[in-house]
């Protein structure tokens, strides 16, 4: 009888250690597995990704340009003599017509009499010659040397109001005073320069564009234009193109807009020009996608859920956020647009 006890309690204890082997095996296949499948799912990128869409982009062109007066106007002097008076400072806004200088007037009034007392005297002797010829008591060398006297005293009594009148200079042209190189009492003679005067009634903005661009553009064409001053979109048009490239193979564009009375712009500020293109759609991808440079781009396509491949594309326009794509994307195919740096053609991925 104890025999037979001692029998099971022995069959027992092998029947206990045979399950725990078994237990501890399977245990153990589990943990491999599970370690295998962590190794293998450690082995994917983990990324970020987009999708290829197509939209309807506004095509425009943006450069930087300077702005200029409409006019730019020297004042200068027809006279000769001394400066008496002066009605004008550097910053004032003048109207044309207005008298802005007065020099001595002595010796150019002392000749204007001098020319009209001539002239006078000359027109007397021309109608009396000219009663005198038809009574014959004249004859025809003499009538001819009347007139003669006649138109030359014309002639000075014109220089000599024309010269009393050059003794006050008035403003050229509307606009702003930005020189004055004389002060009262200077000696001034003809051709002096008295100072300078702006229009900027109407701004001239002059734009360098590229040769790939300038066939976009036309005569007459509106732009939009803004500048680091003022919160405000001007409007603008293009008025002269320039036919010859400079050397640096851009041409000169010329953009007229009429400035504003409250957002008034000044001569030489900067300003952004909006040349605005017909829109199109067209694919776009985000601007992190690319990988390499724009002149050899290429993206990162996913292919299912696990694969990266690396694939040439086109790129023909770009803004801030995208870049619009020609060639080498369909719409609805998604892109790595994050974790590109740790990845090479053919490489597994996870998306996040």
């Amino acid at each position: 009888m104890k025999k037979n006890q001692k029998r099971y309690v022995i069959i027992f204890i092998v029947i206990i250690a045979i399950l725990s082997i078994v237990i501890i095996l399977i245990n153990n296949k589990s943990k491999i597995e599970a370690k295998a499948k962590s190794v293998g799912f450690s082995s994917a990128v983990p990324v970020k990704v987009a999708t290829v869409e197509k939209v309807k982009l506004d095509n425009s062109l943006t450069y930087v340009g300077t702005t200029y007066p409409n006019a730019e106007v020297p004042i200068i002097s027809e006279t000769q003599g001394k400066i008496l008076n002066l009605f004008f400072d550097i910053g004032d806004y003048v109207t044309k017509g207005r008298l802005l200088v007065q020099t001595d007037t002595v010796l150019k009034y002392a000749n204007y009499l001098n020319a009209q007392a001539a002239f006078d005297k000359a027109k007397a002797d021309l109608q009396r010659y000219e009663k005198l010829y038809s009574g014959k008591s004249v004859n025809d060398a003499q009538l001819d040397q009347a007139k003669f006297a006649f138109k030359s005293a014309e002639a000075q009594l014109i220089i000599a109001k024309k010269q009393l009148m050059d003794t006050r200079i008035y403003a050229p042209v509307s606009g702003v005073i930005t020189s004055r190189n004389i002060e009262a009492g200077t000696v001034i003679s003809p051709g002096f320069s008295i100072g300078n005067i702006v229009d900027i009634s109407n701004i001239k903005i002059k734009v360098n564009v590229a040769e790939k661009d300038v066939y976009q553009l036309s005569l007459n064409q509106k732009v939009i234009i803004e500048t680091d001053v003022f919160d405000k979109k001007f409007e603008g048009h293009i008025k002269s193109i320039n036919s010859k490239a400079d050397e640096a193979h851009t041409y000169s564009v010329e953009i007229m807009m009429k400035n504003d009375q409250k957002y008034n712009l000044k001569a030489g500020m900067f300003a952004k020009i909006y040349f605005q293109i017909n829109s199109d759609s067209t694919l776009v991808i985000p601007r992190e996608a690319l990988v390499g440079s724009v002149k050899s781009p290429q993206v990162y396509v996913v292919l299912g859920d696990s694969l990266a491949v690396l694939r040439n594309i086109v790129i023909n326009r770009e803004s801030d956020k995208f870049f619009g794509v020609a060639q080498g994307l369909n719409i609805g195919e998604k892109i790595v647009i994050n974790g590109q740096i740790n990845l090479k053609n053919n490489s597994k991925i996870y998306v996040q």
